[in-house]
Parts: C-alpha cells; structure tokens; sequence
C-alpha cells in the first residue's frame, strides 16, 4: 500500500495555498511536468504536496509503530499510531458495500499485525465500532462514523458478552429500562479492549419487556466507569478494561439499532471476518523474524512449520477471505 504522489494536471506557474501558507515557484514552466521534472522545476510546490500527502499504512507501521513495540509490549497504549492509521484510511476501507473492501481491512490490519499484534488488535475493535455504525439504519449514531473512520474518535466494541449470550453461553450483562428521550442502562463487563476516557463503545442491553437493543456509551465518566483490575499475557498495551455501567442514559439519538435480532445477523460476518487480519500478520510476522534471526532460523528447521510454510497457508487463508 504506497502512497501516491499527486501531480495536478496543470502548468505549474500558479500559486497553491496549504494551510495559512501561498507557495509559489521562482522556475515555472507553463507545462505539465512529470513527478522528476516537478521537484527540479517546481521543488517549492512539490515539496509541499510531498509533505501534506497523507501516508500510507505500512509508512506509518515503520514510522510510528515500530519504534514503539517494546513500550506497547510493557503496556503503552498506541494511541498515536492508531489516530494515524486511521489518517491513512485504515479504518475506512470496509464502510461502503463492495465486499473488497473487507478484503482491504483485512490486509491493513495484517501489515499492522505483522509488527505488533495487540496494535492489530486495537485495529480490528476500531474497524468493528466503525463497522456497526456503518451499517445502522439510525442517523444519530451515523453521526459519529466519520470521526470513528478517521481515527480522530477511538473505541471499540462492547460485543463479546453479547455475542456469547446470543449463542446461549452466558447471560446478557447489561440491563436497561426506559426513561424519558432515552434509555438507563447499567451492568458489567468484565472486559473492552481498545479504550481509555472519552472513547466509544456499542453494547447490548436488555429490556423488561425482552427486547434487545444496541447502544453507544461513551467510556471515563461516573455512569461507565473502567478499570483495569487484572494483567494479561501480551494484552497489556490494547486498552482492555473492565466497564462498570451504572444507570448510565443512553439518548435514542445513540440507539445504533431497536432490533439486534435483525442487526446482528447483518454485521456477524464481517465482525468475524475482520479478525483474519490479525492472523495474518502474526503470521508472516512470525515468518520473518524466523529469517531475519540466526539462531530462529536454527531453531526453525526442527519445527513442524518453517517460514516457507506459514506464509503459503497465510497466502491461502487471504485466497479463502477474498
């Protein structure tokens, strides 16, 4: 995924604003210039397209990510490297109805797997929030999709009770009663991942009457407090905590849908599909460093998998996921 370079079809004689700054060439041509002759002729006007071009996933993977992966491991959240990513459209591809764009996610969230796993992590319950969103009837949760997209607003997705609740696992965690223009909900979950104060998140809760509903709850305050009660194995840097809901109100205007028994069924699959992106860049990530290390590359061939033979499964899950 390179980021392009690009050139208007126009001499480049004219002025061109960026930001508060009017940036203007000494050499005009008065002719189109190819991307060589732009930065000998024009190198005032390129170098500031070159800078405010937004960048690609894997720049910003080298850039911002992987120079952070020891102090994620230890338990940094990425809070960075997520709002760029999102700068860079990672969190945008599946919004529309093209399944490709599925695809695109996947392979976004896998160049970010293949450095860091939890960040991929982070990736995957950012592109799920912006997954139901996109998919709501409700023009009130709609409202946050751009933001949600851009990585400028994180979260993530409240969804695990539920979904196991769905399948007759464990009970819905989450009870709400009406009140007013809105909903009081409260109830625990034991864990969320990908936030911190003021992020977002969906939940399921339930009704006297036994209707379910999906609703967005905003994280940091007294009415959803979170705390991380517990360490993980290799979690410690994705934001999961524990979110206390207590007769929090949740406005109809964040009602993401009246009627989960028909919404889930429609974002179930790219829920679950999304998550391969995590896979698969674990393993070329794995792969890699079993080239790249003398003694993995030792260790390797008394294995069952050498590197070879984990990207071509690799290779063959994406073939199945496109």
């Amino acid at each position: 995924m390179q980021t392009a370079l690009k050139v208007s079809p126009q001499p480049r004689s004219a002025p061109i604003q960026v930001g508060r700054f009017r940036i203007k060439d000494d050499h005009a041509q008065n002719r189109w210039l190819n991307i060589p002759e732009t930065l000998i002729h024009s190198s005032n006007i390129a170098t500031a397209r070159i800078a405010d071009a937004p960048r690609g996933v894997d720049q910003v993977v080298r850039e911002e990510l992987r120079p952070r992966v020891a102090e994620i491991d230890a338990g940094a959240y990425p809070e960075a490297a997520l709002r760029a990513l999102g700068g860079s459209g990672a969190f945008g591809h599946h919004l529309g109805e093209a399944g490709e764009g599925l695809l695109a996610a996947v392979d976004a969230m896998g160049l970010v797997g293949e450095a860091c796993l939890s960040t991929a992590f982070c990736v995957w319950c950012q592109d799920a929030l912006a997954w139901y969103l996109a998919r709501s009837e409700e023009a009130g949760p709609r409202r946050h999709l751009a933001a949600v997209a851009s990585g400028e607003a994180l979260g993530g997705t409240g969804l695990s009770n539920p979904m196991k609740a769905l399948a007759g696992i464990e009970p819905l965690a989450l009870e709400g009663r009406r009140e007013g223009n809105g909903y009081r909900v409260r109830g625990r979950l034991p864990w969320v991942s990908n936030l911190g104060p003021g992020h977002r998140f969906a939940g399921i809760f339930a009704l006297p009457d036994g209707r379910r509903l999906m609703g967005l709850f905003e994280a940091g305050g007294k009415a959803v407090s979170i705390s991380a009660n517990a360490r993980f194995v290799a979690l410690e840097g994705t934001g999961t905590y524990t979110v206390m809901v207590r007769d929090a109100f949740v406005p109809d205007e964040d009602i993401v849908s009246g009627d989960t028994a028909a919404f889930v069924p429609r974002i179930r699959n790219g829920f679950v599909l999304l998550q391969t992106g995590m896979g698969l860049g674990l393993a070329r990530g794995v792969a890699a460093m079993m080239r790249q290390d003398a003694r993995g590359r030792e260790q390797a061939r008394f294995l069952p998998l050498g590197p070879e033979a984990i990207e071509e499964r690799a290779e063959a899950l994406r073939e199945r996921v496109a």
